[in-house]
């Protein structure tokens, strides 16, 4: 799937972990009212010794900005959120590769639809 210029996707790194934060919150405090997530929410769960962050994620970004992120939490479930700012646009963001292990699943996040989310397989 192509991304409209500027955006570009690449797996993320642990150091991005503030980055998917800021944009869960932001979500959450537009979709609930609340934030709720914390870093070391994020930080836990990508420190387990059985989870490659980088072959679970994946981030679509605007220049250095993180806006829309996706990541496979085990098995066939997952979590995704599109800053606000850039949901409504049309634009679906691809969540593969995450395979655990089972090949390259086109699971997509669109920004139509809520700014965070589970997703299934």
């Amino acid at each position: 799937m192509q991304l409209p210029q500027p955006l570009t996707e690449r797996p993320l790194v642990a150091s991005d972990a503030a980055a998917v934060t800021d944009v869960m919150a932001v979500c959450e405090l537009a979709d609930l009212g609340e934030v709720m997530i914390e870093e070391a929410d994020i930080v836990g769960e990508w420190q387990r010794p059985s989870y490659d962050v980088s072959a679970n994620t994946i981030g679509v970004f605007d220049g250095d900005r993180l806006v829309a992120y996706a990541e496979a939490s085990g098995g066939d479930r997952g979590d995704a959120a599109v800053h606000p700012d850039y949901q409504g646009r049309g634009h679906r963001y691809r969540t593969g590769p995450l395979d655990a292990g089972q090949g390259p699943h086109q699971r997509h996040v669109d920004d139509r639809d809520a700014g965070r989310g589970r997703f299934t397989r």
